[in-house]
């Protein structure tokens, strides 16, 4: 008996050992620095919110807050470009019902919205902006999402940012690009745009580890920084705490696909092994680029 309890605290002395240095390894991509906590969606009149992103795993790193929308009394509706497969919509419409109203898939008919896809030996890589044109049936796109802006009349809209696209992936850049020009254009019921970025020390932490594990691939983050003459995604403008909303935001992200799960976590590393009243502990905010209309 005296042996399998030297045993047994043998073996938890590890497990407490290896879970400690776990942690810390988590800890060092815990952002540094400190933004101003947003104010203004809390005084919005309309509390409407259209999510738009390119792949239904892109709204990750926002998750949370459209989830605290929600709770508050936003209506929520996402538009996503992606592909056919019926088990992934399936999932992501299923993840998509905990944080928000509705979620679509946009439907261009046999037309897809990026020309060369195939043509490309890695789609996710940087192309030169002045490029898009050729790449993306751009008229097309812009005219389904005006429609949409006209018919749900949100009063804010949430994407990724138009500068780096998230990591620099060419879908990202464009469709974000594309709001923003939209926008400009005519404001209509649109006041702000979120942008969902990374703070610095979080991007210097992240894409580098990215990179050694990446392996044989080349890296879109670090060449679109050199392709397209930027130091990395924008500034911060504001932070939102998302811990009330940690449980939710983890059924969110789980409910995906292995292959959706699969690239969260390289953007939320380990975010599978932890509790949500853990993780969200370490990572309780938010992060976002605030363009004004």
């Amino acid at each position: 008996m005296k042996k399998l309890w030297v045993f047994l605290a043998i073996v938890t002395s590890m497990f407490l050992l290896l879970l400690s240095a776990h942690i810390a390894y988590i800890n060092r991509y815990v952002p540094s620095e400190e933004f101003p906590e947003d104010i203004y969606l809390s005084r919005v009149e309309v509390k409407k919110a259209l999510v738009i992103s390119a792949h239904d795993d892109d709204i990750c790193a926002m998750s949370g807050t459209i989830s605290k929308l929600n709770k508050a009394g936003w209506e929520i509706k996402q538009l996503c470009f992606d592909s056919k497969d019926r088990a992934r919509n399936a999932a992501h419409l299923k993840a998509a019902s905990y944080i928000m109203d509705e979620a679509l898939f946009i439907d261009l008919g046999e037309v897809s919205y990026r020309k060369l896809h195939d043509s490309i030996q890695y789609s996710w890589m940087p192309i030169p902006k002045e490029s898009f044109p050729l790449v993306y049936q751009k008229d097309l796109v812009k005219k389904y999402l005006v429609g949409q802006i006209v018919d749900f009349k949100p009063s804010i809209i949430f994407s990724l940012d138009n500068v780096l696209g998230g990591y620099g992936h060419p879908d990202h850049t464009f469709i974000s690009d594309l709001i923003v020009e939209i926008c400009k254009e005519d404001k209509r019921s649109v006041k702000k745009i979120y942008q969902s970025v990374f703070p610095d020390s979080y991007e210097a932490a992240l894409f580098p580890d990215l990179d050694n594990r990446a392996g044989k691939y080349p890296s879109p983050y670090f060449t679109a920084k050199q392709m397209y003459k930027i130091d990395g995604m924008p500034e911060p403008h504001v932070q939102i705490n998302i811990y009330d909303n940690s449980w939710k935001k983890k059924m969110f992200l789980s409910t995906y696909l292995e292959n959706e799960r699969k690239n969260i976590r390289k953007f939320l590393p380990a975010y599978e092994y932890y509790p949500h009243w853990f993780y969200f502990w370490l990572f309780d905010k938010e992060y976002f680029r605030v363009i004004e209309f």
